[in-house]
């Protein structure tokens, strides 16, 4: 069953979510907006200690459950003295001997004994003075603010570690979902049941391959003596790939029929099922090491706090897809009638900096590159260009602030920084997006613009200027809100946590305050939705991050990519251009994540140590990766625009270029590789020419 609700708005789509789909996304949901509230954790603390301390001076040292002192504050000094002395008197007639037998001691004498009591009572009168004052300053609002400030802490204390089981609960329940739903990433969709069969029974191999490797990895563990909290992560672990063994079981009992496994067939196969049949081989038959497996998808908890803010990216993009905030953007760009050269370019100009904040460019595709293609296609965009946009959109924004991949390279090498990535990374883009639009413009000889009128056109823009202005300001409200409340700003690190706020209170905005009907079931429904998509993306992409980082333990243990170096340092021409094929290479099979944790594992100490900059590499793999993601026979960006466009549409788009030229009828996938190729080359050599 389905709930649909009806919108009048034209730039507000008709929402539906399937009803069985709403505990899975209810339960994303609440896991996302956890990390969230935990990711804001430290900040809410530390501004209500000192919100504390402003309305309570000393507040540090007010407890509301603090004892009154247990010793005596009015201890009459002269007959303490009296008792003393006659307890060392009593003590040296019972000691016949004594223990200093020659020594000339007397014992403590009664004016030291009064010195001390002294002393002591007049810290005592100190401590019960301080007590009573502070008792007195105890309030019950004061009670209350302790109460919640003490339990935001004991909280945060306490669950130190919650993220890792945060995170191995969100790829289980959204590598389910993707399970169930068949939306694992492939080379090729299955589009017939046989397909979907053999996509299955490879899946079933790959997943109780996985559970059998965290059996082994856990067993291995307890006899060596492994903390509990390993071992419950593992546990976690095993359950997780094992439900996922069974589930893939009861798909084929239930499509029962022979298989009939073909070449094409085995395109359908999830690209995390086969990584993961190369890296068992290798660690079962070649190592001898059955946790290999276990062992390298564990690495996912080590950095949990950036892969759940991929799972935040993921939901973000989601969420600005149900937002009318891109289509109200076309809508200011729609009267100047852009010819569709030059309306492309733009698009690769304008989709940049979201792509920056939804962390990488694959998610950006997913979020926005169904709308972007429709815009195009009604620009009078022809078909392969509207494809080579769409999957190009998403590859030039990962070097801008506050990609999250920048942010997992500065944090696994110290010899870069964020801001000197940004920095390099804001020239990067410009090189690329304008040689993408020389290409296009150069290729496509048509009038830059047929604008109508000024004044109607002016009239179009205003209107939509004057719809755009709330979203301003609630973008400011909230950003503001965050500075004095929370002292966070927008950066980088804070990003995943303030854009969701962020977009909630733009669904707020259009579903409880301008729709007429329907409101809080139109804001429950959009919102639930956008769940719903994250989930089957953050599955199909956490699975694909797991095992791209075993296959990259399988590259670095076998040593393979060192033996393109060498045991002694080469020109540094030489090794960029190993580096460049390398990297390229890399990002063809492997998602960028993982990519980067592979190379900061095996090859980047060399190349550095050849005489190339930390900087200069690491810009160097970013645009490689990306020339990467756009080449066959992977080409993860198309794979993601297929997804979203749909197969239908490639094959008209194929159809209507019978008899062109080897560029036209290729255009989706040669525009973007020349125009990255070209980048790379130029980001690649070009420094070489300044340092060297």
């Amino acid at each position: 069953m389905t709930l649909k609700i009806n919108s009048a708005n034209p730039e507000q789509p008709n929402v539906s979510v399937k009803r069985s789909h709403y505990m899975p996304a209810f339960l994303i949901f609440l896991l996302l907006s956890f990390v969230v509230v935990l990711g804001l954790g430290d900040s809410i603390h530390s501004r209500l200690l000192n919100l504390g301390e402003n309305l309570w001076e000393g507040y540090y040292l007010l407890d509301p459950d603090a004892q009154e002192p247990s010793c005596n504050a009015d201890k009459n000094i002269e007959s303490s003295v009296k008792v003393l002395m006659a307890e060392q008197l009593a003590d040296s007639a019972d000691d016949l001997f004594g223990d200093d037998l020659f020594s000339n001691d007397n014992g403590t004498s009664e004016q030291d004994f009064r010195d001390s009591l002294t002393s002591s009572l007049a810290m005592c009168q100190a401590e019960h003075k301080n007590y009573h004052l502070q008792a007195s300053r105890i309030t019950p609002t004061l009670e209350n603010f302790k109460s919640v400030e003490t339990s935001v802490a004991n909280f945060l204390i306490t669950n130190i570690d919650i993220k890792e089981f945060v995170l191995v609960m969100m790829l289980f329940i959204c590598a389910f979902i993707a399970t169930v739903r068949h939306h694992h990433i492939a080379l090729w969709a299955a589009t017939n049941a046989n397909q979907e069969r053999v996509s299955t029974l490879f899946q079933l191999m790959a997943n109780s391959l996985i559970a059998i490797s965290f059996w082994h990895y856990r067993v291995t563990l307890s006899e060596n003596s492994g903390t509990d909290h390993a071992l419950n992560i593992q546990m976690l672990f095993l359950i997780c790939f094992s439900v996922l063994a069974i589930t893939n079981l009861v798909q084929l009992s239930q499509n029962f029929n022979r298989i009939v496994i073909s070449g094409s067939d085995l395109l359908s196969v999830p690209l995390y099922v086969l990584m993961c049949l190369i890296s068992s081989a290798y660690f079962i038959l070649v190592d001898d090491h059955i946790s290999g497996i276990a062992i390298y998808i564990n690495q996912l908890t080590n950095l949990s706090n950036i892969f759940l803010n991929i799972g935040l990216y993921v939901f973000i993009g989601m969420t600005l897809k149900e937002t009318a905030i891109p289509k109200l953007i076309f809508d200011l760009v729609r009267p100047f009638h852009l010819a569709p050269p030059l309306f492309a370019s733009l698009i690769i100009f304008v989709t940049a900096y979201p792509t920056a904040f939804t962390g990488a460019s694959g998610i950006f595709v997913l979020a926005i590159g169904g709308l972007l293609y429709e815009e195009l296609r009604a620009a009078g965009t022809r078909r392969t260009l509207a494809f080579a946009t769409t999957a190009m959109s998403g590859s030039l924004g990962v070097v801008l602030n506050p990609c999250l991949l920048i942010v997992i390279i500065a944090a696994l090498n110290k010899e870069v920084t964020t801001s000197e990535m940004y920095s390099w990374g804001f020239t990067v883009f410009m090189l690329s997006a304008i040689i993408f639009s020389a290409i296009v413009l150069l290729t496509n000889r048509q009038p830059w613009m047929q604008m109508e009128s000024w004044d109607e056109s002016k009239k179009q823009i205003i209107a939509t200027l004057k719809k755009l202005a709330p979203y301003a300001l609630i973008v400011i409200a909230v950003l503001v809100g965050f500075d004095l409340l929370l002292d966070i700003t927008m950066n980088e690190y804070s990003a995943p946590l303030v854009l969701p706020v962020i977009l909630s209170v733009i669904l707020a905005y259009e579903q409880l305050w301008l729709k007429k009907t329907h409101r809080t079931m139109r804001f429950l429904t959009v919102s639930t939705k956008a769940a719903d998509e994250a989930s089957v993306h953050i599955g199909a992409l956490l699975s694909l991050i797991a095992l791209s980082i075993c296959l990259g333990g399988v590259l670095e243990r076998s040593d393979v990519m060192m033996h393109f170096f060498g045991d002694e340092l080469m020109n540094p021409w030489i090794t960029m251009t190993i580096c460049i094929l390398l990297l390229t290479f890399i990002g063809m099979f492997m998602d960028p994540f993982g990519a980067v944790i592979l190379v900061s594992a095996t090859f980047a100490s060399q190349a550095m140590a050849s005489g190339i900059e930390p900087l200069h590499f690491w810009m160097v793999s970013l645009v490689a990766f990306e020339l990467g993601y756009l080449s066959p026979p992977v080409a993860l960006n198309h794979l993601l625009t297929r997804q979203v466009i749909g197969e239908k549409e490639l094959q008209i788009a194929n159809k209507d270029n019978e008899g062109k030229s080897l560029f036209r009828r290729y255009e989706r996938i040669l525009l973007p590789l020349i125009t990255m190729l070209i980048t790379l080359v130029i980001v690649g050599f070009g420094p070489l020419f300044v340092y060297l």
